[in-house]
């Protein structure tokens, strides 16, 4: 069910409700595509009345794993006192939209949750706050800082210090795939293999993504599968970071990736 495409419907007053409704799960990875439906009509009993509003429709095209995370966010920010909230299991998609799902909530080194692996279960998960982190920076303490957002997000804005896990060729290969350039989609499992295997498995690694984002601690489990010890997430992410006024790298002309 958590592994599986889900649609969940929910209704809102207005269509300024929905557009920021709708903006605000897709930036915050929550879902890969909302679709808002204007002047629905809805008839419905409310505290033993009959009801007819005109209201707005939201599609919310994500994955089983993030129905609790958008009833959360439902709730923080919904106008209603009961809001809708309906996820309804995709019995079937084409690969090639899974596959966009999946890459839009998670990125790249998100595939890893639903690939098959034989890997032993993992450790239980690590967290570091930004404050931490920033004190390890200060320190020039000796550590790694992955992040495990795409190509695309890490070229736009990332920690300064922070670096790509897997190889320079691992994403381009990835983008000749998601273009339809290439018939092989590249094994992030094996890329991390490769990119690790001269690492010490007890160095401290912290890895992160965006705020609400799965991947950093998707990284984090497939790390101590691979053995190591010492990985940290910082769940917070990087808007968070940003926020504090920590210094980030706004834009870079080449690729930084993993060189282990």
């Amino acid at each position: 069910m958590k592994k599986t495409a889900l649609v969940i419907l929910t209704t809102v007053p207005d269509s300024k409700t929905a557009q920021s409704l709708a903006r605000s799960l897709v930036q915050k990875r929550l879902a890969a595509c909302v679709n808002v439906c204007e002047n629905a009509q809805s008839y419905y009993r409310w505290k033993g009345k009959l009801k007819k509003s005109h209201e707005s429709l939201l599609l919310i095209k994500t994955l089983g794993v993030n129905f609790e995370k958008i009833q959360k966010h439902l709730k923080a920010v919904h106008p209603y006192e009961l809001p809708e909230l309906i996820g309804l299991p995709v019995q079937r998609v084409s690969k090639a939209y899974l596959a966009w799902i999946k890459k839009s909530i998670f990125g790249v080194l998100g595939i890893m949750l639903f690939a098959a692996t034989a890997m032993a279960a993992p450790l239980p998960a690590e967290t570091i706050t930004p404050e931490e982190l920033r004190n390890l920076q200060l320190q020039n303490a000796d550590f790694v800082l992955w992040d495990a957002r795409d190509k695309a997000s890490f070229e736009t804005m990332h920690i300064q210090g922070a670096a790509l896990p897997l190889s320079e060729t691992f994403y381009n290969k990835s983008e000749l795939y998601a273009k339809g350039l290439s018939p092989e989609q590249p094994d992030p499992l094996v890329a991390l293999k490769e990119a690790t295997e001269n690492l010490d498995k007890t160095k401290l690694i912290v890895t992160y993504c965006n705020r609400n984002c799965s991947a950093s601690r998707m990284l984090l489990e497939q790390l101590q599968g691979l053995g190591f010890t010492n990985v940290k997430s910082m769940e917070a992410g990087l808007q968070e970071w940003e926020e504090k006024g920590y210094p980030v790298v706004i834009g870079v002309p080449k690729l930084k990736s993993n060189s282990l």
